[in-house]
């Protein structure tokens, strides 16, 4: 849902279990995909001043071993 004059925005991305994209110059990992994304929204951010972005990433993937932590 988003107001038609609205000028914030969070965008969250769960990773769920380990894998990569492919990105511009090959396959990325989550960090690089988020850095991406980030770099992405700070230029709509530069482009537009009254514009908030931000991207959150939450990695959710088990652990191998979660007890050694």
């Amino acid at each position: 849902m988003m107001a038609s004059n609205s000028k914030i925005g969070f965008f969250v991305i769960v990773l769920q279990e380990h894998r990569t994209w492919e990105g511009p110059d090959g396959s990325i990992n989550f960090d690089e995909l988020l850095a991406i994304l980030q770099s992405k929204a700070r230029e709509k951010e530069s482009a537009d001043s009254s514009v908030y972005l931000r991207v959150i990433g939450i990695d959710a993937t088990a652990r191998e071993d979660f007890r050694a932590a």
